[in-house]
């Protein structure tokens, strides 16, 4: 049911009706005020003169734009951006400023441009003794590496549009340069649903119209050439959002069979399991002699292998039998090598 008009105060229709025309940037896809009125009364009941005024009055802050001949079509400046009226307390503000530097150290070089300039903007709008002060504080928090480790490459070309497209819902064409494929990278369409943040990592999870869509998780750093398309997203975030309950510390993100695993351990191992939780069903039970048993259900994953492979000695049952088989395989073939 729309939203009744009296409801809504004049700049959040204004920022609706920017909304509808900020993707319109000239005069070919501009579009008229019957247009517009007619999308915006989708959500919002409102009367047509209502939105020819409300363009009219944002023709100077919003640089609206109009074609000459009659009717009349509205377009937005192709290098406008709106500012926009926030207030925020003094320990909102320092969560945010924290925040900020957090995210700051693991984003790709073109999010961290923009993720610094933020931080300096706010700093320059708030009293100079309180910025001082919030410098000084956030000088007290040390973000390091994790043994995941952080991007080698620069991830900057890509960011931009791939974030441009999972805000706007439109599919990508991109190259992926995996280095786990021979064949020269093809340009291909996928459907971008999640960007998916660890250990300092950027991960896409997308749909794949080419398998049936498919849920794949791709490297943001190896993807390149990425094209913003018209086509829209067919499948929704929100369809995938449980999949992620079955991660493992980001890995088994797409449509890998589930497995439930069951892990008999000791030393390190238990230890690691008990001071860390990498998802929503993982269980531990104590046992006798220090051992423990570990239970969780997760995407397959080769990476949960390895990771349990590299405990060795303090990995005593593992089920399903075909993981404890993986396992054993990794380790004759490791024993192999080592002369």
């Amino acid at each position: 049911m729309p939203v009744k008009n009296s409801d809504l105060q004049k700049s959040e229709r204004h920022h609706l009706l920017y909304g509808i025309l900020k993707s319109r940037t000239n005069e070919s896809n501009a579009l008229t005020v019957t247009e517009i009125y007619e999308i915006l009364s989708r959500d919002v009941s409102v009367d047509r003169k209502t939105v020819g005024r409300d363009l009219e009055e944002m023709s100077g802050p919003y640089k609206l734009l109009e074609t000459e001949e009659k009717p009349r079509r509205y377009y937005v400046s192709s290098d406008f951006t709106p500012d926009y009226d926030l207030s925020f307390n003094e320990d909102e503000l320092q969560t945010l400023i924290l925040s900020l530097e957090n995210l700051r150290h693991v984003a790709p070089a073109g999010m961290e441009k923009i993720i610094t300039g933020v931080r300096a903007k706010i700093l320059s709008k708030i009293p100079k003794p309180l910025a001082e002060d919030f410098v000084r504080f956030q000088q007290k928090l040390i973000v390091t590496d994790s043994i995941v480790g952080m991007e080698q490459e620069e991830e900057g070309e890509s960011i931009g549009p791939i974030l441009e497209a999972l805000r706007l819902d439109k599919a990508i064409r991109v190259k992926n340069f995996s280095p786990y494929k021979k064949e020269k990278p093809k340009s291909r369409i996928i459907h971008p649903l999640l960007l998916n943040l660890t250990g300092g990592i950027f991960y896409l999870i997308a749909s794949d119209p080419e398998d049936k869509f498919k849920i794949k998780r791709f490297r943001v750093s190896r993807l390149k050439e990425v094209e913003i398309l018209s086509e829209k997203v067919k499948l929704k975030s929100s369809a995938i959002l449980k999949n992620l309950d079955f991660s493992f510390g980001g890995y088994g993100t797409g449509d890998e069979p589930l497995i439930e695993y069951k892990i008999k351990c000791s030393g390190e191992l238990a230890l690691f399991f008990k001071e860390r939780k990498f998802n929503k069903t993982q269980k531990i039970k104590e046992l006798s002699q220090g051992f423990c048993e570990v239970s969780f259900k997760s995407r397959s994953s080769r990476e949960i292998t390895r990771l349990l492979a590299g405990f060795g000695e303090e990995l005593h049952v593992v089920s399903p039998k075909e993981i404890q088989d993986q396992i054993q395989s990794i380790w004759r073939s490791g024993l192999k090598k080592i002369k």
